[in-house]
């Protein structure tokens, strides 16, 4: 089992909250899910966060394949 990345310090949601976009996006286990709420619900700016990053995610989910793929 791989273990977890380090999680930022507590005074950067924005880091925590994209580490947490990218495990969402390839599925959470059980205990990753509760750990994910427990992050969420410990401070108002954790949701703030958290949907900054969601946001991101999804407008890099709309680059098409063959433009993400270029390299230059």
């Amino acid at each position: 089992m791989k273990s977890p990345a380090p999680t930022p310090p507590e005074d950067a949601p924005d880091a925590t909250a994209a580490n947490w976009a990218v495990r969402r996006d390839r599925g959470l286990s059980a205990a990753e899910s509760v750990e994910f709420e427990l992050w969420l619900a410990a401070n108002p700016r954790h949701a703030e966060a958290m949907a900054r990053a969601t946001n991101a995610w999804t407008l890099l989910n709309r680059i098409p394949e063959a433009t993400a793929n270029q390299v230059t």
